[in-house]
């Protein structure tokens, strides 16, 4: 029994074991244990094991379910993206930024920043806290790269699309000004056009 306990305990830690400890015949013996244990470890990692038909054809089978699921939900997430954009920055001042953001809704636009403040998950929570706290409705969207797309060089910007085109007017105007400009000259005058029938509704 002694003898079990002491093998295991090397088998497991792999700790050092003197003559002092044991007998020389069971150093001996657990030595070939131990040798025969990194032989069989040895011999496993350089072997693979093919799943039974029936277990293989599952597992492909909820892969391929995994993969179309995946390619669903990233179509939807491109289908749902909006296109009428409100750019704007947590540089401008609170009044400010409250008000276009309230704006925005009202218009059913989606506020954009360019990214966190101080690259802080926190900084930027603690802000859209403060802001929620005058109106709950109001929110944004973190995406660089709608930046990019777009060529954004300042904000506040609108960008409204249609199709392949879009109109981008900067400046802080309100934005019902700015929808009327581009219904009037824009590419997108029907969108706009839309948007200003709807008016919040």
């Amino acid at each position: 029994m002694k003898l079990k306990i002491i093998t295991s305990i090397l088998l497991l830690s792999f700790s050092t074991v003197t003559f002092a400890d044991i007998s020389k015949s069971d150093y001996n013996f657990m030595k070939k244990e131990q040798d025969d244990l990194k032989e069989f470890k040895s011999s496993l990692s350089e072997k693979t094991f093919s799943l039974p038909t029936s277990q293989r054809e599952q597992v492909n089978g909820l892969i391929n379910q995994i993969q179309e699921q995946k390619s669903r939900s990233q179509a939807d997430t491109e289908e749902k993206k909006p296109t009428n954009l409100y750019f704007v920055s947590f540089s401008i001042p609170d009044d400010g930024v409250l008000i276009m953001l309230k704006d925005a809704n009202h218009y059913h636009l989606a506020p954009t920043i360019r990214g966190l403040i101080d690259n802080d998950f926190r900084k930027t929570a603690i802000k859209m806290f403060d802001l929620s706290k005058e109106d709950k409705t109001i929110g944004v969207q973190i995406d660089p790269t709608l930046f990019l797309k777009y060529d954004i060089k300042a904000v506040p910007a609108l960008v409204i699309s249609c199709g392949t085109h879009y109109d981008k007017i900067y400046g802080s105007l309100p934005i019902k000004d700015a929808l009327t400009r581009i219904a009037k000259d824009g590419d997108c005058k029907s969108e706009a056009s839309k948007l200003l029938r709807d008016d919040g509704q």
